[in-house]
């Protein structure tokens, strides 16, 4: 039995294999401190300048962190209000008007000039349009509210989740995956009349393969979209974490597969295992590459690899787990080996490792887990890493971080070691604002559209 939590501890030579370049190395550093509960970030364009927008629980606003004007090298970001009167609801117009309800992940257009936001409270989708300074809501070709929660809102943790690829929206809701297209078959026309198909064949296996959501606390949490492979990637969390492969054209549930997997569904009380890293589908299942609560994937085309954010944060204490960025690489860095190019699943199918933040056991308090330091990305922690968002600059990716329960937008970057890399100033132990109200998400909606 291990003497303390030090020594059940991973070491992290064992986990962060980077195999970076020689002179490169990966910081964590500080974009924004001072939001109540941030939960979304997405990278985009606000007034004709490139930065961070970032969705509140507490404010019931989306908000914006102007980055491109290079105020992260000198500690002196600031963030401005962009949409939401503060007030909830479900109220269409003005961005200073207008009212949202939890203001979750969001996806920006750069061809429309406009960011869709998952409007979880009330389960719509809105999107504010940059050109007119509207917010408005997805609506069917009939002229309804698109509605996506449905019966998940009384789900112990409902979420909501889009990604875009082609003329598509792919979303999510707690116990279902759907494709979202306009009725015209565009992605413009997608936010007036749009046209929302669920993935059945995705329900039938779920029922097959112990991952019966209406029998199990075991809920999707994210999504995100292989654009090499046409695959989405489906996050499970609660009681049982896995990421789960189904093709875009699923044409029957004998099509979908485990990636990775605890293989365990859990009672309470329960106990989570350490999460692992490895080969996915290696033998023998010992050393199989575990994932614990993936809370949000973005999946990089450039780098063919998926990141997610991970944590345990919503478990209670004296739980194994990570609070971290971790990666899944389907291909050899520096060689463009495809390690996936099988149909078996017994080959040695891609690779997951750590990318930034704690790693292995840790104790949190009132189910919060303790942390906030800048830094390299084996020594750089995180509180409750919530959403991300990629985006990648001339040395390497550019992660940004929604760190909620630090109050904080936090920055995962590459660049070259010809200098130490700056540490949080500070701010290295404690947020210097605390959120008012937990991360949890509240179980059902404030208000139902009609």
């Amino acid at each position: 039995m291990a003497s303390s939590i030090e020594d059940t501890i991973y070491s992290s030579r064992s986990l962060y294999d980077l195999n970076l370049p020689s002179g490169k190395v990966i910081n964590v550093s500080t974009t924004y401190v001072g939001i109540a509960q941030p939960v979304g970030v997405e990278i985009g364009v606000y007034n004709g300048v490139t930065g961070v927008f970032v969705s509140s629980f507490v404010t019931n606003k989306v908000h914006f962190i102007e980055t491109g004007s290079g105020c992260e090298d000198i500690d002196a970001c600031t963030i401005q209000s962009v949409a939401g009167s503060g007030a909830s609801g479900i109220v269409n117009g003005d961005f200073e008007t207008a009212t949202i309800s939890d203001p979750s992940r969001m996806v920006y257009l750069v061809e429309q000039d406009v960011l869709v936001v998952a409007d979880r409270a009330n389960g719509l989708l809105r999107y504010l349009d940059m050109a007119t300074r509207h917010m408005g809501t997805v609506e069917s070709p009939a002229g309804d509210p698109v509605t996506i929660l449905g019966s998940a809102v009384a789900d112990n943790n409902p979420e909501l989740d889009l990604k875009v690829y082609g003329d598509y929206f792919y979303v999510s809701d707690s116990r279902n995956v759907y494709n979202l297209t306009g009725a015209d078959g565009t992605l413009g026309g997608a936010l007036t009349a749009g046209v929302l198909t669920p993935y059945s064949a995705l329900k039938t296996w779920q029922i097959l393969n112990t991952y019966d959501i209406s029998q199990q606390k075991i809920f999707i949490q994210t999504i995100a979209v292989n654009s090499k492979t046409n695959k989405l990637y489906v996050g499970y969390t609660y009681e049982r974490s896995a990421i789960v492969e189904v093709p875009l054209e699923c044409n029957d549930y004998t099509e979908i597969r485990v990636l990775s997997s605890d293989n365990v569904i859990y009672n309470i009380p329960r106990s989570f295992p350490r999460p692992r890293n490895g080969m996915l589908n290696s033998a023998p299942i010992e050393s199989y590459a575990l994932v614990t609560f993936p809370m949000h994937m973005v999946y990089v085309e450039a780098d063919d690899v998926l990141y997610w954010v991970e944590v345990h944060s919503h478990m209670s204490d004296n739980k194994l787990g990570a609070v971290a960025v971790r990666r899944l690489r389907f291909t050899e860095e520096g060689t463009g080996i495809d390690n996936c190019d099988c149909a078996e699943l017994s080959c040695n199918c891609g690779e997951i490792d750590y990318y930034a933040g704690d790693t292995g056991t840790f104790r949190s308090f009132l189910g919060r887990p303790i942390g906030f330091l800048d830094g390299f990305s084996d020594k750089a922690k995180f509180r409750v890493p919530l959403t991300m968002s990629v985006t990648s600059d001339e040395v390497g990716p550019v992660i940004y971080v929604a760190d909620s329960e630090n109050s904080a937008v936090r920055k995962v970057h590459t660049f070259v070691d010809t200098a130490s890399p700056t540490v949080a100033p500070t701010i290295s132990s404690q947020p210097s604002l605390s959120p008012t109200v937990s991360h949890r998400p509240s179980p059902s909606p404030t208000s139902l559209p009609t």
